[in-house]
C-alpha cells in the first residue's frame, strides 16, 4: 500500500530543530496515596490532584480506578505497577495532561471511540514512563504545543499507537494490532529502540523532521512512510516481512547540506518484504551502506523522482535489484549488485549506475558482454562503464 557512525554535519542538523526537554524532576513535596488501606488515603486519583500541590507526587495502590483523570499541576504519579489500571469505561479521553508531568507505571485502557479520544493527551512537557496502554482510539495524542518523552511503554490495540502534532521522544517501546503505528504530523520527533508489527502502517511522517534508529518493523502493510517536505534519518533499522518496508512518496528532502540531505536510509536491513524501498515523485533520498535482500522488488525509483543516490549497499537476490522509471539523474554507485533477476531496469530514465559489482569482473550482462546482474532500460540510458570487478 502507497500512502510506511552517522555522518557528524548529519547530526548537527538534525540537532537544530529540536527544544525537546530531556528530563523532568518535579520540586520536593508530599505523597499523596489513591487506595490501599492506609488512613486517609483517596479513592478517587481526580480527588488527590484537586488536593495536590505542585511538586507533590501521587503514588497509586493496585487497582481497578473507572475514571477520566485532568492533570492541570505539576506533579507525578505513579503507580505501584502497571497492575495499577485507569479505565476510561469506553467514553472520552482517560488521561488530559495539561500541566508539567510525570505519569509511571499504570496501565490505562478503554478510551471512547471518538476520533482522538485517547489514552493519554498530552498538551504541556511530559514524561511517560513504564505504561501499558491499549483499548484506545489513540494511545498517546501529542498536541501541537505538546512535548512528550516517552519510555519503556507497551501500547496494544489502539488504532493510533501515538499521534503526534507535537514534539515527540519514545524510546524502548513496543506496539502491536494498531491500525498505525506512529504518525508524526507536522512535527520532530525522535524514535529509538522500538519494535512495531502485526499492524497496518508502523511509522508515517507528514511534513516532519526527525531521526529513527534501531527499530524493528516487521508484518506491516509499510514499514515506514514519509510524505511531503521531511527531513528524516532512519538509522540502523530492521525492515522485513511487509508488503512496503519503505516509502517515499511525493517528498521533497531540505537541502542544507551538500549530501547527505533530505532522507538519509543508513546502515539498515530491509529484506524479505514485498517492496524494500519505494521513492515516488521525490528527490534528495539517499540509501547507504545498506542491505536489499530477498525482496520482491529491491528499490524504486518512479514518477519523476530525481536527485536521489543510492551508495555502498548490498542490493542482492531481489527479484529486480534496482527499478528506475520516469526518473533522472539518479546516483546507483559503489553498490553490491548480484544474484537479483534483473539487477537495473530502466525505463524513460537517465542513470549513473557506474563503479557497482555486477557479480561478474566482466560487468553486467544484458547490453554488455559481461555474465553479471543484466542492465536493461527501454527509453533513456542506464551508464554502467566503468565498473567494478570485485
Amino acid at each position: 500500500m502507497k500512502g510506511m557512525a552517522i555522518i557528524a554535519m548529519v547530526i548537527l542538523i538534525f540537532s537544530f530543530p529540536y527544544s525537546m526537554p530531556y528530563s523532568y524532576s518535579s520540586a520536593q513535596g508530599k505523597t499523596l496515596y489513591v487506595g490501599g488501606s492506609g488512613e486517609g488515603n483517596y479513592t478517587s486519583i481526580q480527588d488527590a490532584i484537586d488536593n495536590a500541590s505542585d511538586g507533590d507526587k501521587i503514588y497509586i495502590y493496585n487497582g481497578l480506578y473507572k475514571e477520566h483523570v485532568v492533570i492541570n499541576k505539576e506533579i507525578e504519579i505513579e503507580g505501584e505497577s502497571r497492575n495499577a489500571v485507569i479505565d476510561g469505561y469506553n467514553n472520552g479521553t482517560v488521561i488530559i495532561a495539561e500541566s508539567r508531568c510525570e505519569i509511571i507505571n499504570l496501565t490505562i485502557e478503554n478510551s471512547g471511540n471518538g476520533w482522538l479520544d485517547s489514552g493519554i493527551e498530552v498538551s504541556s512537557e511530559v514524561v511517560i514512563k513504564n505504561c501499558n496502554i491499549s483499548f484506545s482510539s489513540v494511545g498517546i495524542k501529542v498536541d501541537k504545543e505538546g512535548k512528550a518523552i516517552v519510555s519503556s511503554c507497551i501500547l496494544n490495540t489502539n488504532y493510533y499507537g501515538v499521534l503526534s502534532d507535537g514534539e515527540l521522544n519514545i524510546s524502548n517501546f513496543l506496539i502491536v494490532n494498531a491500525g498505525m503505528g506512529i504518525y508524526l504530523h507536522h512535527c520532530n520527533g525522535k524514535i529509538e529502540n522500538g519494535e512495531i508489527f502485526n499492524s497496518g502502517e508502523g511509522i508515517i511522517a507528514e511534513v516532519s523532521n526527525g531521526s529513527i534508529s534501531n527499530c524493528s518493523l516487521h508484518d506491516l502493510s509499510e514499514g515506514i512512510s514519509m510524505h511531503g517536505s521531511c527531513f528524516i534519518h532512519i538509522n540502523n533499522c530492521n525492515i522485513y516481512g511487509n508488503e512496503y518496508g519503505i516509502s517515499s512518496m511525493d517528498t521533497v528532502g531540505w537541502t542544507l547540506l551538500p549530501e547527505p540531505n533530505g532522507i538519509v536510509i543508513e546502515k539498515s536491513n530491509i529484506s524479505q518484504n514485498m517492496n524494500a524501498i519505494e521513492i515516488y515523485s521525490s528527490h534528495n533520498v539517499s540509501v547507504i551502506d545498506s542491505v536489499i535482500m530477498h525482496n520482491g522488488w529491491g528499490i524504486k525509483i518512479v514518477s519523476y523522482s530525481y536527485g536521489n543516490a543510492v551508495l555502498r549497499s548490498r542490493i542482492e537476490h531481489n527479484m529486480i535489484g534496482v527499478q528506475t522509471k520516469v526518473a533522472w539523474n539518479n546516483r546507483i554507485n559503489y553498490n553490491i549488485i548480484e544474484n537479483n533477476a534483473i539487477g537495473i531496469e530502466g525505463m524513460f530514465c537517465i542513470t549513473n549506475a557506474r563503479h557497482n559489482y555486477w557479480g561478474s569482473s566482466l560487468g553486467p550482462g544484458g547490453r554488455w558482454i559481461g555474465n553479471g546482474d543484466r542492465v536493461i532500460w527501454f527509453f533513456g540510458r542506464i551508464f554502467y562503464f566503468p565498473w567494478s570487478v570485485s
